[in-house]
């Protein structure tokens, strides 16, 4: 594995999943978070993610964390992959230990249902423009 910083995928349904498994195929060191302690663990001793993709092995470059603090310590680039309607909890943790210069990209689609506000709106809330 390379000694670059991985790049932190949150999000371990199947679309942050297959974002990981693709970054990591590609040469990438990449962190697979996800909030359910059991769900990584699973997927950790399995090397794979059978509930959301299944029959895809994890490449030996895709690391797996259910603490976001630490796993974000150890990233300058983030990708949430959650659904639009979980952006907001992960990108109100992210913005309390996030690092200088932190790259932040979502792959979410949708709008907030509460607000109504798209992806975009809602990271200009916690990072600025």
């Amino acid at each position: 594995m390379s000694s670059e910083e991985p790049i932190l995928v949150a999000g371990a349904g199947s679309w942050g999943t297959a974002l990981a498994v693709l970054l990591a195929r590609n040469g990438h060191p990449t962190c697979l978070w996800g909030h359910h302690p059991g769900h990584i663990e699973r997927l950790a001793q399995e090397r794979r993610n059978e509930r959301y993709l299944p029959g895809i092995e994890f490449p030996p470059a895709l690391s797996l964390d259910d603490d976001l603090e630490a796993a974000s310590a150890r990233s300058r680039d983030v990708i949430v992959a959650v659904p639009c309607s979980g952006l907001r909890a992960v990108l109100e943790q992210i913005a309390v230990f996030a690092r200088p210069h932190l790259r932040l990209s979502w792959a979410c689609k949708g709008i907030e249902h509460d607000t109504r506000l798209l992806p975009h709106q809602i990271v200009t809330h916690y990072f600025g423009d």
